[in-house]
């Protein structure tokens, strides 16, 4: 499947300009095609980084290489729910029950979601973002959680921030990931009545059962909590919020292409905020059956079009005080 997906946008409802999808209709066709090879490194690198830093901290036992570790796992974590995010898009392999299989085992399960669950949250999201922003489960869900919405003041924003990397919001985070996780309703329904397949049940109580050994049989309980639960409760939460915020926050509304927002970031600002080319949102929007591989291509096709230079909201890094994200999502531009 390498159609163009276009977000089902529409007219109605809409705050301003669209961009219109057939200037670059062919380049992005062409660009939507999924190659195999390069989703299966992109999973297979995000784990051998994860393997490589945990070792190092066991075998060193020093606390520094453990602080290290953390941090690195963390930024892997964050990666790994990117690539999750491709496969959601049904990009991440050209058969879509190996994609789905392939994205819950080694991307969405040892995260603690769904892809099943997480998607149509996702896709609504592409849908009603600009076009009909009530209709947009994500907007729906900042305008009922005031962490979320942002400009912030600075001091508000450190605050948040600070938490983020103290731990001190997980349970904030747990209740949105919550809605996207397939154990509460593994043996019964959600509040909309749906439920899991039964072939959903049978991986998701395989890939548990082997984790659960692994760790029993290793004794590995403490290695898990120090190596892989506290990455996701302050590293990861630090850098999925930051990027998330990145993307439409602080933004106008009068054209589409000044609603999302694609950043050009530092080389260490890819490591730690925006892996896999994330930060290419605005790219991703206009034509997301393109995989995260191609975004820069993308990118460089879209500068040739007048309208989206004019209009393209592009922002120099992220954590540059001056002309970076932190600087739009805090004091304004």
């Amino acid at each position: 499947m390498n159609e163009v997906q276009t977000d089902h946008l529409c007219e109605t409802g809409t705050a301003g300009a669209l961009f219109p999808r057939s200037l670059c209709a062919e380049d992005a066709r062409q660009l939507s095609a999924i190659q195999n090879w390069r989703g299966a490194l992109a999973i297979s690198d995000q784990w051998s980084v994860i393997a490589a830093a945990a070792f190092a901290a066991i075998w060193s036992g020093h606390w520094l290489v453990y602080l290290l570790a953390i941090v690195v796992i963390g930024t892997r974590q964050h990666a790994l729910a990117i690539i999750a995010h491709d496969a959601a898009h049904h990009r991440l392999f050209t058969n879509r029950m190996a994609n789905d299989v392939a994205a819950n085992l080694t991307l969405a399960y040892p995260l603690g979601f769904s892809l099943t669950r997480y998607r149509p949250f996702h896709l609504a999201h592409h849908r009603f973002s600009y076009s009909d922003p009530h209709n947009d489960p994500e907007k729906q869900y900042i305008e009922r959680n005031s962490d979320w919405r942002w400009p912030k003041s600075p001091l508000a924003a450190a605050r948040i921030i600070m938490m983020d990397l103290l731990g001190l919001n997980i349970l904030t985070l747990w209740r949105l990931l919550q809605q996207f996780s397939p154990w509460f309703i593994y043996l019964g329904t959600d509040a909309k009545g749906e439920k899991l397949e039964a072939g959903e049940r049978v991986l998701l109580a395989g890939f548990a059962g082997l984790v659960l050994s692994v760790l029993t049989l290793t004794n590995g309980w403490a290695y898990f909590v120090l190596l892989w639960f506290l990455p996701m409760a302050t590293v990861t939460t630090v850098a999925f919020r930051f990027r998330t915020i990145a993307e439409h926050s602080g933004l106008a509304e009068d054209h589409e292409l000044r609603s999302t927002r694609t950043v050009l970031p530092a080389l260490f600002e890819r490591f730690l905020i925006a892996p896999c080319n994330v930060h290419y949102h605005l790219e991703h929007h206009l034509y997301p059956s393109v995989p995260f591989y191609n975004l820069v291509k993308l990118h460089r096709r879209l500068l040739a079009e007048p309208e989206f230079r004019r209009n393209a909201h592009i922002s120099g890094t992220y954590t540059d005080l001056k002309a970076g994200v932190i600087r739009e999502v805090t004091l304004g531009r």
